[in-house]
Protein backbone atom coordinates (compact mmCIF):
# COMPACT_ATOMS: atom_id res chain seq x y z
CA UNK A 1 0.00 0.00 0.00
CA UNK A 2 1.25 3.11 -0.85
CA UNK A 3 1.15 6.96 -1.91
CA UNK A 4 0.02 8.15 -5.61
CA UNK A 5 2.73 9.85 -7.54
CA UNK A 6 4.93 11.25 -6.85
CA UNK A 7 5.72 9.25 -3.51
CA UNK A 8 4.93 6.14 -4.51
CA UNK A 9 7.57 4.66 -2.34
CA UNK A 10 5.63 6.46 1.02
CA UNK A 11 3.87 2.90 2.63
CA UNK A 12 0.46 3.85 3.79
CA UNK A 13 0.30 2.29 7.24
CA UNK A 14 -2.94 1.35 8.57
CA UNK A 15 -4.63 0.47 5.85
CA UNK A 16 -7.61 -1.54 5.78
CA UNK A 17 -8.28 -3.99 3.02
CA UNK A 18 -11.57 -5.54 2.75
CA UNK A 19 -12.17 -8.50 0.31
CA UNK A 20 -15.79 -9.22 -1.73
CA UNK A 21 -17.05 -11.70 -4.03
CA UNK A 22 -17.31 -15.44 -4.43
CA UNK A 23 -15.56 -17.55 -1.20
CA UNK A 24 -12.81 -14.69 -0.80
CA UNK A 25 -16.21 -12.42 0.65
CA UNK A 26 -14.84 -11.05 4.18
CA UNK A 27 -11.13 -11.83 4.32
CA UNK A 28 -9.61 -8.60 5.40
CA UNK A 29 -6.23 -7.30 6.36
CA UNK A 30 -4.85 -4.11 7.62
CA UNK A 31 -1.21 -2.75 6.30
CA UNK A 32 1.67 -2.80 8.67
CA UNK A 33 3.29 0.76 9.62
CA UNK A 34 4.84 0.51 6.25
CA UNK A 35 2.50 -0.19 3.90
CA UNK A 36 2.61 -4.07 3.95
CA UNK A 37 -0.35 -6.30 3.92
CA UNK A 38 -1.14 -10.01 3.36
CA UNK A 39 -4.53 -11.42 2.51
CA UNK A 40 -3.78 -15.64 1.62
CA UNK A 41 -6.19 -17.52 -1.15
CA UNK A 42 -7.75 -14.43 -3.09
CA UNK A 43 -9.54 -15.67 -5.93
CA UNK A 44 -10.19 -13.78 -9.45
CA UNK A 45 -12.85 -11.76 -9.73
CA UNK A 46 -13.00 -10.88 -6.24
CA UNK A 47 -13.36 -6.87 -5.66
CA UNK A 48 -10.84 -5.38 -3.15
CA UNK A 49 -11.28 -2.35 -1.09
CA UNK A 50 -8.63 0.02 0.39
CA UNK A 51 -9.17 2.85 2.49
CA UNK A 52 -6.89 5.00 5.26
CA UNK A 53 -7.83 8.01 7.45
CA UNK A 54 -6.54 11.20 5.02
CA UNK A 55 -6.72 9.26 1.90
CA UNK A 56 -9.31 8.97 -1.01
CA UNK A 57 -10.14 4.83 -0.77
CA UNK A 58 -9.58 2.81 -3.82
CA UNK A 59 -11.61 -0.37 -5.05
CA UNK A 60 -10.20 -2.46 -7.66
CA UNK A 61 -11.55 -6.04 -8.92
CA UNK A 62 -9.17 -8.45 -9.93
CA UNK A 63 -8.67 -10.59 -13.22
CA UNK A 64 -6.41 -13.29 -12.46
CA UNK A 65 -3.98 -14.57 -9.43
CA UNK A 66 -0.92 -12.25 -10.98
CA UNK A 67 -2.83 -8.87 -10.69
CA UNK A 68 -0.83 -6.61 -8.56
CA UNK A 69 -1.71 -6.49 -4.82
CA UNK A 70 -0.24 -2.94 -4.46
CA UNK A 71 -2.61 0.02 -4.03
CA UNK A 72 -1.63 3.65 -4.79
CA UNK A 73 -3.70 5.78 -1.90
CA UNK A 74 -4.24 9.43 -3.58
CA UNK A 75 -4.18 11.90 -0.01
CA UNK A 76 -7.79 13.53 0.42
CA UNK A 77 -7.48 17.17 -1.62
CA UNK A 78 -6.62 19.89 1.21
CA UNK A 79 -4.18 22.65 1.36
CA UNK A 80 -0.99 22.55 3.36
CA UNK A 81 1.08 25.50 4.39
CA UNK A 82 4.64 25.28 5.25
CA UNK A 83 7.39 27.87 6.22
CA UNK A 84 11.35 27.88 5.79
CA UNK A 85 13.93 29.97 7.95
CA UNK A 86 16.85 30.40 6.21
CA UNK A 87 19.92 32.21 5.80
CA UNK A 88 22.04 32.91 2.46
CA UNK A 89 25.56 34.14 1.59
CA UNK A 90 28.00 34.46 -1.12
CA UNK A 91 29.54 31.55 0.14
CA UNK A 92 26.87 28.73 0.24
CA UNK A 93 26.20 25.78 -2.56
CA UNK A 94 24.87 26.93 -5.63
CA UNK A 95 21.76 25.36 -7.76
CA UNK A 96 20.40 27.28 -10.94
CA UNK A 97 17.69 30.38 -11.06
CA UNK A 98 16.90 28.93 -14.59
CA UNK A 99 19.75 31.62 -16.12
CA UNK A 100 22.69 31.09 -14.31
CA UNK A 101 24.19 29.28 -11.30
CA UNK A 102 23.96 31.01 -7.57
CA UNK A 103 24.26 30.72 -4.03
CA UNK A 104 20.54 29.00 -2.84
CA UNK A 105 18.78 27.07 -0.52
CA UNK A 106 15.89 24.39 -1.82
CA UNK A 107 12.43 23.62 -0.92
CA UNK A 108 11.11 20.77 -2.20
CA UNK A 109 7.97 20.10 -2.00
CA UNK A 110 5.17 16.85 -3.47
CA UNK A 111 2.29 17.55 -5.37
CA UNK A 112 -0.74 14.76 -5.35
CA UNK A 113 -3.60 17.12 -6.27
CA UNK A 114 -3.46 19.87 -9.05
CA UNK A 115 -4.11 23.42 -7.55
CA UNK A 116 -2.63 26.46 -6.64
CA UNK A 117 0.94 27.49 -5.26
CA UNK A 118 1.42 30.85 -3.40
CA UNK A 119 5.35 31.41 -2.08
CA UNK A 120 6.51 34.80 -0.32
CA UNK A 121 9.77 35.02 0.39
CA UNK A 122 10.76 38.07 2.57
CA UNK A 123 14.44 38.48 4.08
CA UNK A 124 15.72 41.60 6.31
CA UNK A 125 17.60 43.73 4.29
CA UNK A 126 21.06 43.83 4.55
CA UNK A 127 24.44 45.69 2.73
CA UNK A 128 22.76 45.49 -0.82
CA UNK A 129 21.73 42.05 -0.67
CA UNK A 130 19.23 40.12 -2.88
CA UNK A 131 17.19 36.93 -3.19
CA UNK A 132 15.25 36.04 -5.81
CA UNK A 133 12.46 33.28 -5.65
CA UNK A 134 12.26 30.34 -8.96
CA UNK A 135 9.79 27.71 -9.32
CA UNK A 136 11.00 24.00 -10.80
CA UNK A 137 9.40 20.63 -11.04
CA UNK A 138 12.21 18.46 -10.10
CA UNK A 139 14.44 17.40 -12.85
CA UNK A 140 13.46 20.10 -15.07
CA UNK A 141 16.15 22.89 -16.16
CA UNK A 142 13.11 25.52 -17.20
CA UNK A 143 11.72 27.46 -13.93
CA UNK A 144 8.04 27.48 -14.22
CA UNK A 145 7.84 31.06 -12.39
CA UNK A 146 10.64 33.44 -10.95
CA UNK A 147 10.64 36.44 -9.24
CA UNK A 148 13.39 38.91 -9.74
CA UNK A 149 12.21 42.21 -8.31
CA UNK A 150 15.23 44.66 -7.36
CA UNK A 151 15.42 47.05 -4.65
CA UNK A 152 12.54 44.87 -2.91
CA UNK A 153 12.68 42.79 0.20
CA UNK A 154 10.32 40.39 -0.98
CA UNK A 155 9.59 38.18 -4.16
CA UNK A 156 6.37 36.23 -4.60
CA UNK A 157 5.31 33.52 -6.89
CA UNK A 158 1.73 32.49 -7.76
CA UNK A 159 1.31 29.37 -9.85
CA UNK A 160 -1.20 26.47 -10.88
CA UNK A 161 0.79 22.95 -10.74
CA UNK A 162 -0.55 20.08 -12.07
CA UNK A 163 -1.12 16.99 -9.69
CA UNK A 164 1.68 13.85 -9.87
CA UNK A 165 5.09 15.65 -9.23
CA UNK A 166 8.10 16.80 -7.29
CA UNK A 167 8.21 20.67 -7.32
CA UNK A 168 11.42 22.94 -6.31
CA UNK A 169 11.54 26.36 -4.80
CA UNK A 170 14.90 27.88 -5.00
CA UNK A 171 16.28 30.92 -3.09
CA UNK A 172 19.01 32.02 -4.36
CA UNK A 173 21.34 34.76 -3.57
CA UNK A 174 22.03 37.27 -6.60
CA UNK A 175 23.44 39.77 -5.05
CA UNK A 176 25.19 41.63 -1.98
CA UNK A 177 28.29 41.15 0.83
CA UNK A 178 26.89 40.30 3.44
CA UNK A 179 24.61 37.17 5.07
CA UNK A 180 20.77 37.35 4.55
CA UNK A 181 18.45 35.97 6.85
CA UNK A 182 15.02 35.19 4.83
CA UNK A 183 11.38 33.24 5.06
CA UNK A 184 9.82 31.68 2.60
CA UNK A 185 5.62 31.01 3.14
CA UNK A 186 4.32 28.29 1.01
CA UNK A 187 0.65 27.51 0.42
CA UNK A 188 -0.36 24.80 -1.95
CA UNK A 189 -2.49 21.56 -2.53
CA UNK A 190 -1.26 18.55 -1.28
Amino acid sequence: MTEAAPTVRTGVGSARIVVSGGSSTGLSAVADPYGYYSIASVESGSTVSVSADGYVGVTRTLKSQSDSPDFQLLPVPKTDSHTMNGSLSSDVGTCSDGVAMKPCNIMTIAIHNAGSLDAVLTWTPTDGANLDLSLFRTNDPTPIARSVATDSTSERISANLPAGANYELHVTYTGGTDPVTYQLKVTHMN
